[in-house]
């Protein structure tokens, strides 16, 4: 028996460890994918580039009606999971430091939309007056010159934040109650000295009894 519970307990451990690890990379980089379209869409907002990324997503996939933007947005997410997985949880494995793992997942990720992405996506944009849809070419160039930045801050975005949050979640503290908190931080306080200077409320009273003028005290006297 004794022998069976530590086995148990190191099993246990593991499978905790894991289930940290596997939660972190799930949620990093699903919130790592949105940061990408959030600052892709900035860009579409903002004038910078001609390119509904999520929509034409959905119509490189093949979806067809109201559905395009929506199911693109969906591929899009998808991708990015995947991607972030692959490469946050080879960074957790060999290298130390969250932020460097980043830098990868950054690269990859801006490698995959130039280089895979790029040269079968197309935007609506207009040609000869009329309102058609055009190839968005190398680096996304000819929808805007801009294209290529914008998607390049949007894979460093999300790739910053994956790293982080699947650094976080993958560790101990990140899940351990938050409880104490508050009085700890007042314990610190206290000891720097700045609770000291609120003063206690019965020093206050003190204080002011005084600095009572001696007409006061002496009329409290008689009313005694």
């Amino acid at each position: 028996m004794s022998t069976v519970t530590p086995d148990i307990a190191a099993a246990r451990t593991g499978f905790v460890s894991l289930a940290r690890l596997v939660t972190g990379l799930l949620t990093g980089s699903l919130l790592g994918g949105v940061v990408f379209l959030v600052i892709a869409n900035q860009g579409l907002q903002r004038g910078a580039t001609d390119l509904q990324f999520a929509r034409s997503v959905g119509i490189l996939r093949g979806y067809t009606g109201s559905d395009i933007p929506r199911q693109g947005l969906y591929a899009a997410l998808e991708a990015g999971v995947v991607l972030g997985v692959v490469l946050l949880l080879a960074g957790h494995l060999l290298i130390r430091r969250w932020w460097v793992r980043a830098i990868p997942l950054a690269v990859v990720t801006f490698a995959a939309w130039a280089l895979v992405y790029a040269p079968r996506g197309t935007f609506a944009g207009e040609a000869g007056g009329e309102r058609v849809r055009l190839d968005v070419g190398a680096l996304g160039i000819e929808a805007g010159a801009l294209t290529p930045i914008v998607f390049l801050l949007a894979a460093a975005g999300g790739a910053i934040v994956a790293a982080r949050v699947s650094d976080l979640m993958a560790g101990t503290d990140f899940w351990k109650p938050k409880d104490n908190d508050i009085r700890k931080g007042l314990d610190e306080l206290a000891e720097l000295g700045l609770a000291e200077r609120d003063g206690d409320p019965g020093d206050v009273s003190l204080e002011f009894s005084e600095k009572r003028s001696p007409q006061a005290e002496q009329s409290r006297g008689g009313d005694t």
